[in-house]
């Protein structure tokens, strides 16, 4: 019998393929089935290695500027085709940041366009966008890979950080040749509007309502400059502070990154050939999941008629996360397939 094992990551620490091995072998430990291994993502951290599982690839660091401009050492990944797997939180995300750096204000995505800068030369590049810290609708990137931005007296605006939106009067677009571009969202909110890119982000990063409502007016003021208005309207426009709206404008594809990382995983199927499948997600003692997947896993499980286990644990559980996934699959196995 097959059981399909396809976890989110389980903190920070564990990458949801780490997750989905643990939870094999848990499988493994408790009944004769075979594991078929499928890491599953939402756009944040690991999304990139959880497309790549059973894929030959390489890992390559540079130099890129955080959202405060700091130098860090960043990573992206490049398969044995040439394309390029870009995680936008290895370099944007909050995590980077002390609790009191965290103004929307002063960040920018800069560091983002540097790393599409640097993968230039790559096949395609796919770009996870989740748990950015920037909301300057991608101005940081673009002018990282060549655009112009003016203010009102014509003059270049350079370091362009989220404070800047609102004094941009004109975008001249990057002409630069870049390769297809993929991006994966992890929600596919509008870039306006109260569940819209400022909002949602300002929330995250506990902003004031005031600064809030300041850049939202901002960020409606400046649509209009960009090269394809209308993309302001596509879902997705407004994933990682609104990097999906300008990357939208470069002609970048948009998809939602649970959805994809399924079909590339081609779950629904393998879900014609399972007998049990089995999801999770570290949580950080919230009511319902914090990530897109494990609700996902179970829709399609429920689609398909198969019996879903979900092992979800605490992050404040005591004990070591690989023999706590190992222990939840292997009670899972005992309890659906005996």
């Amino acid at each position: 019998m097959n059981v399909i094992i396809a976890p989110d990551q389980f903190g920070a620490g564990m990458t949801s393929t780490d997750a989905a091995l643990a939870a094999a072998k848990g499988l493994r430990n408790a009944a004769d089935a075979e594991a078929v291994i499928c890491p599953m993502a939402d756009g944040h951290a690991g999304t990139s290695q959880a497309l790549l599982y059973g894929k030959s690839y390489k890992e390559v660091h540079m130099t890129a500027s955080d959202p405060h401009f700091r130098d860090r050492t960043a990573r992206y990944f490049v398969d044995e085709d040439g394309h390029a797997y870009i995680d936008s939180e290895e370099i944007l995300g909050l995590q980077l940041l002390e609790p009191n750096e965290r103004q929307l204000l002063d960040t920018s995505s800069t560091g983002l366009g540097q790393m599409i800068a640097h993968a230039a030369g790559a096949a395609s590049i796919t770009i996870a966008l989740g748990g950015t810290s920037s909301v300057d609708m991608g101005l940081g990137m673009l002018e990282a890979l060549g655009a112009k931005i003016r203010g009102e007296n014509g003059d270049l605006m350079r370091h362009l950080r989220t404070k800047d939106i609102s004094g941009a009067a004109s975008v001249q677009f990057p002409t630069r040749n870049l390769p297809p571009i993929r991006v994966l969202c992890t929600s596919f909110y509008p870039l306006t509007g109260i569940e819209g890119a400022v909002y949602r982000t300002g929330r995250q990063a506990g902003e004031s309502d005031s600064v809030m409502e300041f850049l939202h007016q901002a960020v409606r003021s400046t649509v209009p400059l960009f090269p394809v208005p209308d993309a302001a309207d596509r879902p997705g426009s407004g994933a990682g502070g609104g990097i999906g709206f300008a990357l939208g404008c470069l002609g970048a594809e948009l998809h939602e990154a649970v959805v994809y990382t399924a079909a590339v995983h081609q779950l629904a199927d393998k879900l014609q050939h399972a007998s049990l499948v089995i999801t999770g997600e570290s949580q950080d003692g919230m009511p319902e999941h914090t990530s897109h997947v494990v609700p996902y896993i179970q829709k399609l499980a429920q689609q398909a008629d198969v019996p879903c286990a979900d092992i979800t644990i605490s992050s404040d559980e005591p004990g070591d996360s690989r023999a706590l996934i190992e222990q939840a699959a292997s009670e899972a196995a005992r309890q659906f397939l005996a």
